[in-house]
């Protein structure tokens, strides 16, 4: 999987929610995923070298995340309010050439941070109101890098790579 794992002071807050709606919260920190899990025999050096060449050109960027809503009765999204096209465009350059074989074009890309999976259908809607209650401001991230981590078969995940962008927000 390639993610930005988000930081900002309200961060706590966000892993208190996961703690509660999300049973991967002990497996893997807060993210907003862009490109989703794949098995390959892709090796480091060759997916280090397409991250490089297709984040050349992105600098730091902000996003703006709020508003907790529900998806198919079963996932809980905290929505991202601005920084939505350069994660869009993030996403479409890590699927294209090497990654390109492991994309799902069938399915629409929205960028969101995952704060709950409730597998119950007559406990969501309660589930729902009550992560919208405990996130119910925007917050606002830098996204400066992107990470690379495996899902080890224990549920576990490891950091393979970090690649960082050009510039720095000013």
């Amino acid at each position: 999987m390639i993610v930005i794992f988000p930081q900002c002071t309200e961060l706590p807050l966000i892993e208190q929610v996961r703690a509660y709606f999300d049973p991967l919260a002990a497996h893997v920190p807060v993210h907003i995923t862009l490109v989703f899990p794949f098995r390959s025999t892709l090796s480091t050096a060759d997916l280090s070298h397409h991250m490089e060449q297709g984040l050349a050109n992105i600098q730091p960027f902000q996003v703006v995340l709020g508003e907790v809503t529900g998806h198919t009765d079963e996932y809980l999204f905290l929505n991202v309010k601005q920084g939505n096209d350069t994660l869009i465009t993030l996403h479409n350059h890590l699927y294209s050439g090497l990654l390109e074989p492991y994309s799902a074009p069938q399915f629409t890309y929205t960028p969101h941070l995952t704060v709950g999976r409730i597998a119950d259908r007559a406990v969501f809607r309660t589930a729902l109101m009550q992560a919208r209650a405990m996130l119910p401001h925007r917050l606002k991230i830098v996204v400066d890098r992107v990470n690379v981590y495996w899902v080890e078969a224990n549920g576990n995940r490891s950091i393979e790579m970090e690649v960082h962008f050009q510039a720095s927000v000013r």
